[in-house]
């Protein structure tokens, strides 16, 4: 049903009742009008904490993995040094036996 509707509807209820009669009607529904409001709140609100309960999980999460790429990243780092290093000795070994196969 329209809202044109419903205020005819409405209207037609009303005609012919006394002006309390009239005016409880009005008390009622804005007493509706405030429950609803309420309503809508508290669940916006039960919302808002969801929300942000799950912001602070997924914070402590990209921390954790934050904090996993940084081990990584140092673990990566050494093992290229360590590379660096072996293929340093890598070609001072191939440099001794050439030098030894030219009899030095």
């Amino acid at each position: 049903m329209s809202e044109v509707e419903e205020l005819r509807a409405w209207i037609a209820r009303t005609q012919g009742l006394d002006a309390a009669r009239v005016a409880d009607l009005v008390r009622q529904v804005e007493a509706e009008a405030a429950a609803l409001r309420e309503k809508a709140s508290a669940e916006a609100s039960e919302e808002a904490e969801g929300i942000l309960k799950d912001a602070r999980e997924t914070a402590k999460e990209t921390e954790r993995v934050r904090k996993e790429a940084d081990r990584h990243r140092k673990d990566v780092s050494d093992a290229e040094r360590r590379l660096a290093e072996l293929q340093g000795l890598i070609v001072n070994a191939d440099e001794t036996a050439m030098l030894q196969e030219a009899g030095i």
